[in-house]
C-alpha cells in the first residue's frame, strides 16, 4: 500500500548486532576491491546480466543509513504518502487508532535495513553489519547483501527501476506498484539465494561456521516493539512471495523469462500470489464505483480511490480465518475498488466493491466473510448484515444483483446500510 522509500534488503531481518552500530567506514583496500569484483562476477554469471557501466558502491555504517532514511522521510511527498496510507489502514482496521505510522515505519526500516540501492543517485550501499570496519574480505552476511544490491544495480541499468517504480504508479495503483516491487525484490532475492547455494557447495565448512554465528545473533534480536503486523508483513511480501513468483518464472524459462517479466511487468498482487495467473496472462477485472458523497452528506470528502488487490484483501480478512479458509475466501479475487471518505471530525467511511473470477469463488467469500467480521467485531446486528465495532463504527455487506460483494463502513449502522445503496 505504501510507496517504497528505498529498495532495501529485508530478507535477513534483525541481524544487526550492537557492535556494528558505530562502525567506522574506510576506503576499500585493493584486496577488498578484488573480493567485491569476484562477487560482481558471480552475480553476473548467475543473473546473466553484465554491468553496462561501473557501479558506485559504498559501505556505510548504521548511523549513516539512519541519516539517509531520515532524509527520505523528510521528503514532503513521501511523508504525505505515508500519512495517506495511515488513514486507509485505520479505516480498514489494519492499524490501531493511536499508531503514528511515520514514526513506526521509520524505526522499523532503520532497525532492519542491511543494504539499499538508490535508483535516483545510482548508489549501491552495503551496510557493515557483522564487522566493525572494512577488511580485505566482506564477511558472509555482507557478501550476501552485496550480491542482492548489485542485482538491483544491474536491474536499474537494464530496466530503469526509477521508471518501473515511479511515484505516479505508487500514487495511482498501489497494488500494481507492490507487484512490480515483488518482481524487483524477488529477482534479487533469488540471485542472492543462488549465490549462497553455490558458496555452500564450494565452501561448506566456511558457510556453516558463519551461519551458526549469524543464527545466534538473530536469536537475540527482535522487530522494534509495537510494530504493527501489517507493516512487517508488507515489507517482507516483495522478498518472500516475490521470490516464489520469480522461481515460477525461472522454471518456465530460466532468467530469460525473468527478463521478459521486466519488459511486461505483473500488474497486481494476485499475479504475484498466483504466478500461474501471470503466466496465463490473466488480468484483474476493472471495477468502478459511484460517488457516495450524496449519501454521506455535508462535511465529507473523498480521501482515496484505489484498487486494494488480493494481498490487501488477505490482510483484511486474516484475523479470524485460518490458512485454509483465508485461501478459499481470497484466492478467487477478480478485481475490486474502494473509496475511503473522511470528515473534519476525524471519522472515516468506505465503500468497497469486490468481484470474483467465478460465482463459486463469490460464494466461498460470502460464506466466510461473516466469520471474519464476527471474530473482529463481535456478533452481527439483528438485521444480520451489519456489525457494530467497539470503536462505535459499523460494517455492512451485501451481495450485488449484478455480481460482486459490496462492503461498507460508516460511523453508524444506519449510514453503513445507506452506503449499500
Amino acid at each position: 500500500m505504501m510507496k517504497p522509500v528505498v529498495l532495501v534488503l529485508l530478507v535477513l531481518v534483525a541481524l544487526i548486532p550492537a557492535s556494528a552500530q558505530e562502525a567506522t567506514v574506510v576506503e576499500p583496500s585493493p584486496a577488498l576491491l578484488e573480493n567485491v569484483a569476484e562477487l560482481e562476477a558471480a552475480t553476473t554469471e548467475i543473473r546473466g546480466l553484465a554491468a553496462l557501466e561501473p557501479v558506485d558502491r559504498r559501505f556505510p555504517n548504521r548511523e549513516q543509513v539512519a541519516e539517509f532514511l531520515s532524509g527520505q522521510f523528510a521528503d514532503e511527498d513521501t511523508r504525505q504518502a505515508i500519512l495517506d496510507s495511515e488513514v486507509i489502514y485505520k479505516a480498514f482496521g489494519l492499524l490501531e487508532p493511536d499508531v503514528d505510522l511515520l514514526a513506526v515505519y521509520q524505526a522499523l526500516l532503520e532497525s532492519q535495513v542491511g543494504g539499499y540501492y538508490d535508483p535516483e543517485t545510482k548508489e549501491m550501499n552495503t551496510l557493515l553489519i557483522t564487522a566493525e570496519e572494512l577488511t580485505d574480505q566482506l564477511p558472509l552476511l555482507e557478501r550476501i547483501v552485496y550480491v542482492h544490491e548489485y542485482t538491483h544495480a544491474l536491474q536499474d541499468q537494464y530496466y530503469d527501476l526509477g521508471a518501473l517504480l515511479s511515484d505516479e504508479l505508487a500514487s495511482t495503483s498501489p497494488d500494481g506498484a507492490l507487484a512490480i516491487q515483488a518482481l524487483v525484490e524477488g529477482d534479487a532475492t533469488q540471485v542472492m539465494t543462488d549465490y549462497l547455494t553455490q558458496l555452500t557447495l564450494a565452501n561448506p565448512d566456511e558457510v556453516l561456521s558463519q551461519m551458526e554465528s549469524l543464527t545466534s545473533t538473530a536469536a537475540s534480536m527482535e522487530i522494534p516493539a509495537g510494530t504493527p503486523e501489517i507493516l512487517t508483513d508488507e515489507l517482507l511480501f516483495p522478498y518472500s512471495q516475490g521470490q516464489i513468483f520469480v522461481q515460477a518464472l525461472i522454471e518456465d524459462g530460466g532468467y530469460a523469462r525473468v527478463d521478459e517479466a521486466f519488459a511486461n511487468p505483473p500488474v497486481s498482487s494476485e499475479q504475484i500470489i498466483h504466478p500461474e495467473k501471470y503466466l496465463a496472462g490473466e488480468l484483474p477485472i476493472e471495477v468502478t464505483l459511484d460517488s457516495a458523497l450524496d449519501i454521506l452528506g455535508e462535511g465529507w470528502e473523498l480521501h482515496s480511490d484505489y484498487t486494494g488487490g488480493e494481498y490487501f484483501l488477505r490482510n483484511w480478512l486474516r484475523p479470524g480465518l485460518g490458512a485454509f479458509d483465508l485461501a478459499a475466501a481470497a484466492s478467487g479475487w477478480g478485481g475490486d475498488r474502494y473509496h475511503v471518505y473522511t470528515n473534519a471530525d476525524g471519522q472515516a467511511a468506505f465503500r468497497w466493491l469486490i468481484v470474483f473470477d467465478t460465482p463459486e469463488d463469490e460464494e466461498q467469500f460470502a460464506e466466510r466473510l461473516p466469520r471474519a467480521l464476527s471474530y473482529q467485531h463481535g456478533e452481527e446486528n439483528s438485521d444480520g448484515t451489519c456489525w457494530t465495532a467497539e470503536g462505535g463504527f459499523a460494517l455492512c455487506f451485501a451481495v450485488q444483483p449484478d455480481g460482486g460483494i459490496l462492503i461498507t463502513r460508516a460511523p453508524s449502522a444506519d449510514l453503513a446500510l445507506a452506503l449499500l445503496g
